[in-house]
């Protein structure tokens, strides 16, 4: 999340700094002479290893590799390269690292002269000024006596919320109307609409305002910057109840978590977080004392979001309502827990009575109940057994078959050594054997490779929603083929993996598909992956639904080389995107920026694969 809006900081602040000196001063910096003026690195193998600063812990934790200049906590998550560790530890932004860097080195910072002495116009604001300006202009609305917002305080009081904390969680109103903020901002429209807050419409390009007549709950970052806004209608009858702004370069919904900058503000200690579905959750529990409460963004619980509360508590609630939807996002958030749970941190899912959601039950039974209902919570491993132990029947031979292959291969997917004995010896004592004897259930020989048929990648205009605005990329049909295989074989792996880059990658369009549907519903089978395909596209998948991919025989496996493959297809496509411009021939001031941009992106760090 920070190194995009880093990225995008670019086109704002960096216009002065050479392309090809980025590039020079990444090849030629030395992470280690960097890191160790900062803290002392000790050499340990191919490695340098430290205590991480970014979570203040004890152990070395922290490898920084010198050959390929990236650094990784293997406690906390935080990685990058040389750049992102000088902003996070120097707390610099972009070009501040950049000089900062050039001056440790020695190496004169190289300015584009012909940008160098021009003055950025106003209206160029940083996006998150610009959701600034617009969160101060929707919570003035609600403040200020007006006739159009007596529904929405009425609603706000008849929820039971105060001034104070309606003031806390900065809560707004969007009035009625089409361009109440394009009025408001008249001179920054391309900024509203990088950050979704108006829309264009395609046909006539004239732009109106995404949020009206709705109460507004901004959504900051962990440092307290708006970086986007959920909002509620007032007449239940509307549609869609809830409306959130869309994916941009300061927001991803599968980063940032709601009321966590409040949560961190307001609770002394926080040796436990909540998590739970929406934002009245959050803001009800809140207002009842209940402060280190969290929210997903209408979304599954991502690996994103467990490794970023696992940095700051070591206890995570998962709290959901008790029907059938509370119970399958309680196990995609299982799921998607068990690659990155350790023995350090502890997972619990507290259950709801059915028709109950947390702002419902704490207004109805109070504080003390609610936190009593908590300590009942059940842990990560009984949950695990449970559920799967109550969807077959225990008593016959095939249900405890089944029983063992469904535990087994989620037992896999776990990469704490600690963790994964214990849940081998839970097993043992369910199955009423010795743990020695069920060893042989978790070695699974490998099958035969089959070969990857040809192509198929020229029929896409058969398919039935081609994607617009892609960068045309050579050499990537490889990568896609093997990507296809992988979700026909392990479909729960769209949960666990964000391939939201792929919009923009030539002829993704059948794995993009493929991946949505897989992670609406992890359980799909291949027939009802098929489904959407017709014609030779859907003869070739058949074709690749039967093919078994090369060196993956379980979800850990699969989720790895699909993080891989992705990159793959990233990284040729900005090589691509670079070698266009550069050989583009007029450059103007945007395709020298765009050219900065991408090169920043070459030299990121792949995503981390756990």
């Amino acid at each position: 999340m920070h190194k995009i809006g880093g990225y995008f900081f670019i086109y704002f602040f960096v216009a002065y700094i050479d392309n090809n000196f980025i590039e020079q001063l990444l090849n030629q910096t030395d992470i280690v002479q960097i890191i160790n003026k900062r803290i002392p690195l000790k050499k340990t193998g191919m490695d340098y290893r430290a205590p991480c600063p970014f979570h203040q812990g004890k152990n070395k934790n922290l490898a920084v590799n010198t050959t390929k200049g990236f650094y990784h906590c293997f406690k906390c998550g935080a990685s990058g390269n040389v750049v992102k560790f000088v902003q996070e530890f120097d707390n610099l932004d972009f070009p501040q690292a950049i000089e900062k860097i050039s001056e440790e080195v020695g190496i004169a910072v190289v300015y584009d002269e012909s940008n160098k002495n021009k003055t950025i116009e106003n209206k160029n604001k940083s996006l998150y000024d610009i959701t600034k300006l617009v969160n101060d202009f929707y919570q003035k609305y609600l403040r200020t006596p007006n006739p159009v917002r007596k529904k929405v305080v009425s609603y706000i009081k008849n929820r039971n919320i105060s001034r104070e904390v309606a003031d806390v969680f900065e809560l707004g109103f969007a009035p009625p109307g089409w361009d109440n903020l394009t009025k408001q901002l008249k001179d920054n429209i391309e900024e509203l609409k990088a950050v979704g807050l108006v829309v264009e419409k395609e046909e006539t390009k004239r732009v109106y305002d995404r949020f009206r007549d709705r109460l507004l709950f901004p959504i900051h970052n962990r440092k307290g910057d708006v970086v986007g806004f959920g909002g509620r209608v007032l007449n239940n009858q509307e549609k869609p109840k809830y409306l959130n702004s869309p994916e941009s370069p300061i927001f991803h919904k599968q980063f940032e978590l709601y009321g966590l900058y409040q949560a961190k503000k307001y609770t002394k200690n926080l040796d436990s977080i909540l998590v739970v579905e929406g934002y009245m959750d959050v803001i009800s529990l809140h207002q009842k004392g209940i402060t280190n409460t969290v929210a997903t963004l209408g979304t599954s619980v991502s690996k994103q979001h467990l490794k970023t509360l696992s940095q700051i508590t070591k206890t995570i609630v998962f709290c959901f309502d008790g029907d059938d939807a509370g119970q399958k996002a309680a196990w995609r958030a299982l799921i998607v827990s068990l690659p990155i749970i350790d023995t350090n941190t502890k997972i619990l899912f507290l259950f709801l009575p059915n028709n109950e959601d947390p702002d419902s039950w704490v207004q109805k039974k109070g504080k003390k109940h609610f936190l009593e209902s908590i300590n009942s919570a059940i842990s990560l491993s009984k949950f695990l057994f449970k559920k799967i132990k109550k969807d077959v029947d225990f008593k016959s031979v095939e249900g405890r078959s089944d029983f063992v292959s469904q535990i087994v291969e989620l037992i896999n997917q776990v990469n704490n050594i600690i963790f994964k004995q214990q849940l081998k010896q839970e097993l043992a004592n369910q199955l009423k054997q010795e743990l020695s004897d069920i060893e042989i259930y978790f070695h699974t020989s490998k099958k035969e490779i089959q070969p990857i048929p040809e192509d198929y990648f020229n029929h896409q205009t058969e398919f039935t929603q081609p994607l617009t605005n892609i960068i045309k990329t050579q050499n990537n049909q490889k990568a896609l083929t093997k990507a296809i295989i992988l979700v026909f074989n392990f479909p729960s792996v769209a949960e666990l993996v964000d391939f939201s880059d792929l919009k923009t990658i030539q002829n993704s369009e059948v794995l993009l598909k493929l991946l949505e549907e897989a992670e609406l519903e992890p359980t799909i089978t291949k027939e009802e992956l098929l489904k959407n395909f017709k014609g030779k596209i859907l003869a070739r998948l058949i074709d690749l639904s039967n093919q078994k991919p090369i060196n993956c025989f379980n979800l850990n496996n699969a989720q790895n080389e699909l993080i891989e493959l992705i990159n793959q297809l990233k990284e040729q496509q900005n090589k691509n995107k670079i070698k266009t411009l550069k050989n583009k021939q007029n450059k103007t001031k945007e395709d020298e920026l765009e050219i900065q941009k991408h090169i920043i992106k070459k030299h990121k760090v792949p995503r981390e694969t756990k």
